[in-house]
């Protein structure tokens, strides 16, 4: 029996507990909130609190400890990361949510918690290893039951895992791919078998749910962890001439370039959008380069970007049918430029090359890789050696894909971070934090992590009341939806949920004119297509022609394959009596090929074609 008032009084059991709690309430995915993704962030930030307030009290409690050079360095630009968000917020950028900013400086801060807890407490990178390969095999073991029919999945995806987005689940198995791999290459390794069958599950998950950069993130990681491993490269090169060595460099070449154009033809679509997302995002840095648009405001900037590209510029057929309403830029780098410009992007560089430095460092001392060195070492080295190709993999797949913004794979990079950055490096190359120097670090962390855990529980609350108000008025009981909203602090309701929610209350109650003032402040924080089609809707209502057209074609020109926008300018020109413009949006439809199906795609196209046989009558 487990003695529960011995196991409290360890500290590192304590801990350990809060680190799990925290881990796997990534697993967690519910309509609790408006949405899984609110659920995901809501439950990372307060539990991340939690572990920043209960570390920072134990670890005050311990006596110093040590950190590498590299590692300080990282904890001053994430010091400076932290306060530069703030300004940017705060008075640069005052327009805008506070969600992104919020999850971006409570990671910042899990991150020193973190480095400053492994180091006080080694033994927890192994169960930090063990967690994290639970959580793969439970959802390969998800999509596995999915793609069986055994676990039926209501989205329009098959096979998703538990995360509900493939590319979530996808990349946070890649992620640990290395450490189940060098698992299996380790000699002293006990659960060889368990790790086999995890490999196995892992590969088969990764297949089914078809996600191109979580493959080729895999193949990256098997590259490092066999040349970790068996040192491929150096024997061959030591071995083998000059002329096998360099057929053998161009044959590698040629093979990394056939996958690369094999990844791009598969999902040839989704690839030109993202080109097309990509030139946009670039030239909105060159137009506001220094202090970009402001932490969680990509969304709306983007897409207003690309409404007036389509508006103003010549497009080909492509970019039109590829284009979508977008919310992410699907390269970390140029996000983090286009929200926080190059001042937050020197933070973001700087930030990652004192970690890969640290990293560095640790594979240049000998024997990290060697079974003849005790277990403990080993298991260590291990961890340490796969934390290092998993955050390889991470930055590799942030040039493609989005990973900061979602929660389970921005946990797995600071935990990487963390674990690498907490090393034991020799006694002269580390900096030693004395008891008097560690209240200056430690207190502030844990005083700061008391302040955001009350800031999110408020926030998760007003969520909370705005989905429990989204679903009052589903049922059609607007007037209790309206007083829960009403009820919401003032300071919460700068929220596009909030806006979004209140908005259409009044819109489905025929109070236009009230609609249209919150769907103005909506316009603040948001850019999405339907938000716009209901502004045009609401001027329409107010017979002011110029500005519900103008609203209708930023609708249409966010997403050009949308059919609703063009239907929407169709019957206005048709009230209008403008036969020439009902004519030309009338064949906009006709000819707009549907990329989805549906009822109403058909209806639309049907009205269109029966307006285009009766003006030819």
């Amino acid at each position: 029996m487990i003695n529960i008032k011995s196991f409290f009084r360890r500290s590192e059991n304590f801990i350990m507990l809060l680190l799990a709690v925290l881990l796997c309430s990534l697993l967690i995915t519910s309509d609790f909130f408006i949405n899984t993704f609110y659920t995901n962030l809501f439950l990372y930030n307060l539990l991340s609190c939690i572990f920043i307030i209960g570390s920072s009290i134990f670890i005050l409690s311990k006596g110093s400890f040590g950190l590498s050079r590299n590692t300080y360095i990282s904890m001053g630009l994430i010091f400076f990361w932290i306060v530069y968000i703030l300004i940017n917020h705060f008075f640069l950028n005052t327009n805008g949510e506070k969600l992104k900013s919020n999850y971006l400086i409570i990671s910042l801060l899990l991150y020193i918690s973190l480095v400053t807890t492994i180091s006080n407490y080694p033994s927890l990178k192994k169960n930090i290893f063990i967690i994290l390969c639970i959580i793969a095999f439970v959802e390969s073991s998800y999509c596995i039951l999915q793609f069986l029919n055994i676990i039926k999945n209501e989205t329009a995806t098959k096979i998703t895992g538990t995360w509900v987005n493939p590319n979530i689940t996808a990349m946070y198995l890649a992620l640990i791919f290395p450490f189940v791999l060098a698992g299996i290459l380790i000699k002293i390794n006990k659960q060889k078998k368990l790790y086999i069958l995890l490999l196995v599950f892992v590969i088969i998950s990764l297949l089914l749910l078809k996600c191109r950069t979580a493959i080729l993130g895999t193949l990256l990681a098997t590259a490092l962890v066999l040349e970790w491993r068996y040192s491929i490269c150096k024997n061959f090169i030591a071995k083998q001439s000059r002329m096998i060595i360099y057929s053998t460099f161009n044959m590698a070449i040629l093979v990394i370039t056939f996958i690369a154009f094999f990844a791009y033809y598969t999902k040839k679509d989704s690839a030109d959008g993202r080109k097309l997302i990509w030139c946009l995002s670039l030239k909105m840095i060159e137009e506001k380069p220094l202090f970009g648009y402001g932490y969680g405001n990509f969304e709306r900037d983007y897409n207003l970007k690309q409404a007036k590209y389509f508006a103003e510029n010549e497009y080909t057929e492509t970019e039109k049918q590829n284009a979508a309403h977008t919310e992410m830029a699907y390269n970390e780098i140029i996000e983090n430029t286009v929200e926080g410009g190059i001042v937050g992007s020197i933070f973001l560089l700087g930030f990652i090359i004192a970690v890969l430095c640290n990293a560095a460092k640790f594979l240049k001392t000998s024997n990290y890789y060697d079974e003849n060195i005790d277990t403990t070492n080993a298991s260590d080295n291990h961890v340490i050696l796969s934390a290092i190709a998993g955050m390889v993999v991470l930055l590799f797949m942030s040039l493609v894909n989005f990973t900061i913004t979602a929660v389970p794979i921005m946990c797995v990079f600071v935990l990487f971070t963390s674990i690498v950055c907490a090393i034991k490096l020799k006694k002269d190359e580390a900096v030693f934090i004395f008891a008097i120097k560690k209240i200056y670090i430690i207190l502030p962390l844990g005083i700061f992590g008391i302040f955001l855990l009350f800031f999110n529980s408020t926030i998760a609350y007003s969520h909370r009341e705005i989905t429990l108000a989204i679903d009052n008025a589903k049922n059609n009981d607007y007037q209790n939806a309206l007083s829960i909203l009403e009820a919401i602090p003032l300071k919460n309701q700068n929220s596009s949920n909030f806006y979004q929610s209140l908005g259409n209350i009044y819109y489905r109650n025929n109070n236009k004119n009230t609609a249209l003032q919150v769907y103005e402040k909506n316009k603040m924080l948001s850019s999405t297509p339907y938000l716009y089609e209901q502004l045009g809707d609401c001027y329409l209502s107010q017979q002011d022609f110029l500005k519900a057209i103008m609203h209708y074609e930023i609708a249409m020109n966010i997403q050009p394959n949308r059919f609703t926008p063009k239907y929407l300018l169709m019957n206005l020109y048709i009230q209008q009596k403008d036969k020439f413009n009902a004519i030309k949006y009338a064949n906009y439809i006709v000819q707009l090929k549907e990329k989805v199906p549906s009822r109403t795609t058909k209806s639309i196209k049907r009205i269109a074609m029966e307006f285009l046989k009766l003006i030819k009558k």
